[in-house]
């Protein structure tokens, strides 16, 4: 999840995740002209133990 999304971290918290990890991501993306540019980000890593 990205950290710059407080309502879904909002609404997994609610779920029972808690973070335990942060990490860095990036990916291409293709602009409507066709050409690829480098998406970076920093995630929050979250789990839930199963019971």
């Amino acid at each position: 999840m990205e950290e710059n999304n407080p309502r879904a971290r909002a609404l997994y918290e609610r779920l029972g995740y808690v973070a335990y990890d942060r990490q860095s991501d990036s990916w291409d993306e293709e602009a409507p002209d066709g050409s690829l540019r480098r998406y970076e980000t920093m995630c929050t890593l979250m789990r839930k133990e199963l019971s």
